[in-house]
């Protein structure tokens, strides 16, 4: 049995049925591509992308399918977040009822794993 990698990079994989995979250990000469599974058939519309890991054309390391997206782990993503607050007012007057409505809001970014 092999020994398994824990050095070099590590790739956050989306996987189409909502999966999720971490591949860790990928060379740092590594090249990695994400595209059709069969790019020369021209008859091909479906959504099946694939993404490959080699170090060279004759050396494949992975090759992934479903994938619906990915990212590099070195890298830092953040997501927005919209915070609300709405605050209403209600006063009876002697001519009826008089609402008053304010809403604050304020953005914000959050590191997403």
């Amino acid at each position: 049995m092999a020994s398994k990698r824990t050095d070099g990079r590590s790739i956050k994989v989306f996987m189409s049925d909502g999966t999720v995979k971490v591949v860790k250990g990928i060379p740092g000469d590594a090249k990695i591509t994400f595209g059709r599974v069969n790019p020369s058939d021209q008859r091909w519309n479906g959504n099946d992308y694939c993404l490959r890991i080699y170090t060279s054309r004759e050396n494949q390391l992975a090759v992934f399918t479903g994938v619906a997206e990915f990212r590099d782990l070195a890298l830092t993503v953040e997501r927005q977040v919209v915070n609300t607050e709405s605050e209403v007012s209600v006063t009876e007057t002697a001519k009826g009822i008089k609402t008053k409505t304010s809403k604050d809001m304020s953005y914000s970014f959050v590191e997403e794993w």
